[in-house]
């Protein structure tokens, strides 16, 4: 058998016979079409991933984002208020170390009066 090939391939002056060749054609013609086809599939599944993976990380991005803005906003209030204490302490702080306070706390909680001022005192 393998003489009889080798023995048509030396008759003819051609590695591959016309109708091989056209069979190959064939074959090479219906294959385009599959192998188009599968990178079409691929490049979709490309872009779905990807399409998945920018949203996923998208999502997360913004979720960090609203996050950070509330607290960010609760940092806000809580300054506000904050400030708000202080200038309540720093006037309270200014009237007490005015002179009218001390005169009312002396007249009030230590029985202070001043030198043209006559205290009567409940009799015994």
């Amino acid at each position: 058998m393998l003489e009889l090939s080798s023995q048509k391939n030396k008759k003819s002056k051609y590695l591959f016979t016309k109708e091989e060749i056209q069979e190959e054609r064939r074959d090479a013609a219906t294959e385009k079409p599959k192998r188009a086809r599968r990178h079409i599939k691929l490049y979709i599944a490309v872009w779905l991933v990807t399409g998945v993976l920018t949203v996923g990380i998208l999502s997360a991005i913004m979720e960090k984002y609203y996050f950070y803005a509330d607290t960010e906003s609760g940092l806000n209030s809580d300054i506000t208020a904050l400030k708000t204490e202080q200038a309540s302490l720093d006037d309270q702080k200014n009237y007490l170390n005015s002179d009218a306070f001390i005169e009312e706390y002396a007249r009030d909680n230590l029985g202070y009066v001043k030198d043209d001022e006559f205290v009567f005192a409940p009799a015994k």
